[in-house]
């Protein structure tokens, strides 16, 4: 705590603030709110901040490194340093967002996409033409780590490459949506909204609008969920909550529960990880043994005998697919598994979706 204070003391002394000052506090928020609305790309690319951002902010302007440690330094005296800039500026927090950060001799700001992000991977196709190539390009890409495009599923389709050129618009991804995974969510949606809609108004102020509107209404979707949704056992792992369920929380083999339109799914994965996507709503059960073992398939087996033992029987003419939503189901099974030792000495690691409200 004290090393904690030091490093705050010297970052306002740098910034000229008076942290023995009865509004230090506020002060360093507004300096650091100025900042970062005054910046070239904020709202246009940055449309979140993270505490990261604010740490790279700091120790571009004091040449003293914050660790997320020193940042909730000021959330243990009631006061929520990251948050409270969040909500000065009206965007969310995100974590994990990609993001450029420069300087000019004036101290002003410039927030960019990375070199290397799929939005630069996106906009080098657009402006070159090279559509007959394009999946060349982004294999090559791929391969080389050139450009972080992720798998081929999450690369834009030459159809909508085609509609941009013809109309010579450029999709503007913003910092929220500049990774793989969410750039694809977006590049659906744009592809979607020109298949229902006659593009002939369509223009670049439009797009813009769209996305826009798309990604802020993801941000709010992620803003108004629900952390804590299933049952904690002394005999399991601490649970994680995620917002995806990307393939390190996938690693073979485990168990895993998870929503299949309206139904619920059980299932286990001994020598694969792709039972589960990164985009569903699930809770996975990774387990300490090999593969070879098949210990998830025998957990998948206790857990249906358990629920059959309650009552709960899978729809007609399936096996795994229960109809009980799986925020209703999930929590039963998680007691099943804390209440039975030899099972519960088989997890590593317990990772569920973040709910809904």
């Amino acid at each position: 705590m004290h090393t904690e204070y030091v490093k705050w003391r010297e970052v306002c002394e740098r910034l000229n603030i008076d942290q023995d000052g009865y509004n230090h506090y506020e002060q360093l928020c507004c300096l650091i709110v100025s900042k970062i609305s005054n910046a070239v790309g904020f709202r246009s690319y940055l449309n979140c901040i993270s505490g990261p951002l604010i740490s790279q902010i700091i120790l571009s302007l004091t040449g003293i490194t914050l660790t997320t440690s020193n940042l909730c330094n000021y959330k243990q005296t009631g006061q929520h340093f990251v948050k409270d800039i969040s909500d000065a500026l009206g965007v969310p927090i995100a974590h994990g967002i990609p993001f450029n950060l420069t300087k000019n001799i004036e101290q002003s700001f410039a927030f960019t996409a990375l070199p290397d992000s799929p939005s630069a991977a996106l906009a080098t196709i657009l402006n070159n033409g090279d559509y007959a190539v394009k999946d060349t390009l982004y294999e090559f890409w791929q391969s080389s780590k050139s450009f972080n495009v992720g798998s081929s599923k999450n690369w834009p389709s030459l159809k909508l490459l085609k509609i941009l050129q013809k109309r010579k618009l450029q999709i503007i991804v913003p910092a929220s949506h500049d990774t793989p995974v969410k750039m694809r969510r977006l590049l659906k949606h744009i592809t979607d909204l020109l298949e229902l809609h006659d593009i002939s108004h369509l223009n670049q102020s439009t797009l813009n609008e769209a996305v826009q509107i798309f990604c802020t209404a993801e941000q709010q979707y992620k803003i108004n969920r629900n952390t804590h949704w299933l049952p904690s056992f002394s005999t399991l792992p601490l649970l994680q909550y995620v917002d995806e369920l990307t393939s390190d929380f996938r690693q073979s083999p485990y168990f895993y529960v998870k929503e299949v339109n309206s139904l619920s799914k059980i299932g286990s994965a001994d020598r694969c990880n792709d039972r589960v996507k990164t985009n569903s709503f699930a809770v996975v059960l990774t387990l300490k043994s090999r593969s070879e073992n098949g210990d998830a398939r025998k957990i998948e087996s206790i857990v249906r005998r358990q629920l059959a033992r309650c009552h709960i029987l899978p729809v007609d003419g399936k096996l795994d697919h229960y109809n009980v939503p799986i925020t209703k189901l999930a929590p039963v099974i998680i007691g099943a598994i804390g209440q039975n030792a030899e099972i519960a000495s088989m997890v590593h690691q317990i990772t569920a979706t973040k709910l809904l409200n």
